[in-house]
């Protein structure tokens, strides 16, 4: 048992738990499994996510034969409440965007000449896989660079009428071929006006994006009780002047719908500053939060009357912040999102917040940030998305 946080794990080697690798990346504390001297150094490997088998990348006789296969992946174990349409949109993301059909081109060996062929097959492409093998460093801020590919929902969103002048101050994430999800503040930058452009598919945001990946924002949908400068339902919906077109680098992220999931440590994504007066970053980041009890969380909180008339709601809102390193979103990051990957769905992610406010310079050890419940908002989300 992981004496931390109380979790059965599996002593493993350290190679063979990427949870445990995940966690050297931010310079977690890893706990050893006790071993004698002579025997290989274990750790204890919490990760234990079980989807079934995936045989995706077979090669296919047919079209049809490729759509009839699909990921495998399990259902909550209790009946939804809500999100019916939320989770079905998911997975039907996941088939689409993440393992679509697709042409596999590979080299085949010819048996008289003891030559190679160059031949096509269908076969589902798999876009998981990309998700792996950039080199991480550990920045300010306790985050560190995401992989290249890591988080394909991510948006990086720009105020101004010229693309080429245009300020990118908030985050947001792709739900949709159509919708974007931020905060409600990020829909507006003062001296700017409304935000104005979508980029997807981007990481390093000091490169010039692809025409294809440059999109406008063609409706502004803030929640309706959203009323500065009231902290209350900082939720926004952005939808897009096109279709968005997915690939390996533009994949939609599902909602959190109120299933149970193990959301101690999440994770949160954006270009914000790594720090109290420090710089923007090029890269995006990826930082690992600890979820704040909630009378912990209101007690913070309760000084700001003026924002929080009514304290910090349990229902819409949450604290997530440090586990005793300076760890926090920043400046630049709000309207990003609070994920986890799925247990359930096959290498997707489910967005559980998204970044609101704080009270102090950010990164300061044992103040939290807030950030809107997106489990809350579900069925007013469905009625625009999927109506």
């Amino acid at each position: 048992m992981n004496f931390i946080n109380g979790q059965d794990g599996i002593c493993k080697p350290l190679e063979d738990c990427p949870a445990a690798e995940d966690d050297l990346r931010f310079s977690i504390f890893i706990q050893h499994c006790p071993t004698n001297t002579s025997e290989i150094k274990k750790v204890c490997c919490l990760e234990e996510k079980i989807y079934g088998r995936n045989e995706m990348l077979r090669i296919l006789d047919t079209p049809d034969e490729c759509l009839s296969l699909h990921p495998v992946n399990r259902y909550p174990e209790k009946p939804l409440k809500q999100g019916q349409k939320a989770w079905k949109m998911c997975l039907k993301y996941q088939n689409e965007a993440l393992f679509p059909c697709g042409i596999h081109w590979h080299h085949r060996e010819l048996e008289d000449y003891m030559q190679y062929d160059i031949v096509s097959d269908i076969t589902r492409l798999d876009f998981c896989s990309y998700y792996h093998g950039h080199e991480d460093k550990t920045l300010g801020g306790g985050g560190v660079d995401a992989k290249r590919r890591e988080f394909p929902h991510m948006a990086l969103l720009g105020y101004g009428k010229n693309f080429s002048e245009a300020e990118f101050n908030c985050g947001g994430s792709l739900i949709s071929d159509r919708f974007l999800l931020t905060a409600a503040h990020c829909t507006y930058a003062t001296g700017l006006g409304n935000v104005s452009f979508a980029v997807l598919g981007t990481y390093n945001r000091e490169t010039k994006p692809q025409e294809k990946y440059i999109y406008l924002v063609k409706t502004i949908l803030k929640h309706p009780m959203y009323k500065p400068p009231k902290k209350y339902h900082d939720i926004a919906l952005l939808e897009m002047n096109r279709r968005v077109t997915f690939d390996s680098l533009v994949i939609p992220a599902c909602l959190h719908v109120g299933d149970e999931v193990e959301d101690s440590r999440v994770y949160g994504t954006g270009w914000g500053i790594l720090g109290n007066n420090k710089k923007r970053p090029k890269l995006l980041q990826n930082i690992p939060l600890w979820k704040v009890p909630q009378d912990t969380c209101s007690l913070k909180f309760s000084p700001y009357k003026r924002h929080l008339p009514d304290g910090i709601v349990a229902a819409s809102q949450m604290c997530y912040g440090d586990d005793g390193t300076p760890r926090d979103t920043c400046e630049g990051d709000s309207g990003g999102p609070l994920q986890i990957e799925s247990n359930d769905i096959h290498c997707m992610y489910i967005i559980l917040g998204v970044t609101s406010f704080g009270i102090t310079a950010c990164g300061e050890v044992g103040y939290p940030g807030v950030y809107t419940r997106v489990s809350n908002y579900v069925p007013w989300i469905e009625s625009i998305v999927w109506p």
